[in-house]
């Protein structure tokens, strides 16, 4: 069987993520309490003039679990306005033992295999 993105007739993917943010260490929450989560990064947007819908919010649910990885993707209008909200969010504290990091997603790969003993 062919890859149907290898067939000539396949549609360009668009493949720029450079508007995308990551925020990690969210609180792992049930989908219930996500729109709360949602809420806070709307509004800590908001206040620095940048504005965001709830769809341009990623938060993925474990199956299993059924609760949130702790990892949420934000889609901005341009690279720019991406960085500034992931240096708005780097070293967020909600809690004592949720301190937000965040990347660029463009970076989240290379961060990604960094040792857990780094």
């Amino acid at each position: 069987m062919t890859d149907p993105l290898l067939l000539p007739n396949a549609p360009k993917l668009d493949e720029d993520f450079s508007n995308y943010f990551v925020i990690n260490n969210l609180p792992k929450c049930e989908e219930a309490k996500v729109a709360k989560l949602n809420d806070l990064i709307k509004k800590t947007l908001q206040k620095q003039n940048l504005f965001i819908k709830d769809e341009d919010i990623d938060m993925p649910i474990e199956p299993a679990s059924e609760k949130t990885f702790g990892v949420a993707f934000i889609k901005m209008n341009n690279e720019e306005n991406a960085r500034i909200g992931a240096a708005i969010f780097d070293n967020f504290k909600l809690t004592k033992s949720n301190v937000f990091a965040t990347c660029l997603l463009a970076e989240f790969e290379r961060i990604m295999q960094t040792p857990e003993e780094f």
